[in-house]
């Protein structure tokens, strides 16, 4: 698409936006001052830095156990690795770093994520259909639910525990395509990390790689 098309292809995603608001947060800073140096490409990226008033935080997380603790991919990861990254990985990357680990929770669970998935949606639809209930409210439960138990076996293999309130506070993908939108309607100049043509962003892949990175967004 983005062969045929150029910019105009644009793709979205809130993992790496969820990653740098708890990030943010976790050192006490706030998520829409902060910038955050990301890297990678889709569900393959890592936070490099986290920019203050011109000064990188990411440090002082990377030192602090305590800090590193109080959120879902410090305990997913665990300091020693990110340590040694010198910087925090997609919670998607747990599947690479502690794939045995990973594949062997996967092979022991009672359900696959699809087929609960395919239950719960069953089971939404089918209270639907009851005279009476309430749809948001319904729909808002039934994905609090989804989002809550999304990659538990991958938590259990870390023994991150369940997730906490704060971890499910990325916005999710309507957020990030409403802040897109917004910043290209009203030529409101906004930063975003974005899936787009890699040009010379990332020296190691190619210039037509669609690569994940932080993108300063307006009008043009």
């Amino acid at each position: 698409m983005s062969r045929h098309l150029g910019d105009r292809v644009i793709g979205i995603c809130d993992s790496p936006v969820g990653l740098g608001r708890r990030i943010a947060r976790v050192l006490g800073a706030d998520p829409d001052r902060a910038w955050i140096d990301y890297a990678g490409l889709n569900h393959l990226g890592w936070v490099r830095g986290l920019y203050v008033d011109g000064r990188d935080e990411l440090p002082r997380l990377l030192a602090d156990p305590e800090l590193l603790d109080s959120f879902e991919e410090g305990r997913l990861f665990g300091a020693e690795l990110l340590r040694s990254l010198g910087a925090i990985p997609n919670e998607y990357l747990h599947y690479y770093y502690f794939n045995r680990e990973a594949v062997r929770a996967y092979q022991e669970a009672e359900q696959t994520r699809g087929a609960f998935l395919r239950d719960q949606q069953e089971g939404f639809y089918a209270r639907m259909r009851e005279p009476g209930t309430p749809a948001l409210a319904t729909w808002d439960r039934t994905r609090a639910e989804r989002e809550a138990t999304y990659m538990a076996e991958n938590r259990e293999v870390a023994g991150a525990g369940e997730r906490e309130e704060s971890d499910l506070g990325s916005g999710g993908y309507e957020q990030v395509a409403l802040a897109l939108m917004r910043a290209v309607a009203r030529d409101e100049r906004t930063s975003l990390i974005l899936n787009v043509r890699n040009r010379t962003v990332l020296s190691a892949l190619d210039a037509d790689a669609v690569v994940e990175v932080p993108c300063l967004v307006d009008a043009n």
